[in-house]
């Protein structure tokens, strides 16, 4: 059985991979597009970068703070 912890420490993961993937995305060079009539440009992916390492991070922190 899982716990709380591991639940956790897996969404950290899917976050952090969502960071990587904008990351990836950026220095591809395939920016601006259009995707589902939002046109993403370099800086509206920057605002995706950030948020994702800052919910990645506090992910981490809390389950830091969890008891195992």
């Amino acid at each position: 059985m899982c716990s709380k912890r591991d639940v956790v420490v897996f969404f950290a993961g899917v976050a952090a991979m969502h960071t990587l993937s904008h990351i990836m995305i950026g220095y591809l060079g395939i920016l601006p597009m259009t995707f589902m009539s939002i046109d993403w440009t370099q800086n509206l992916n920057m605002i995706a970068i950030v948020a994702s390492a800052v919910l990645t991070l506090a992910l981490l922190w809390w389950a830091k703070n969890l008891k195992k």
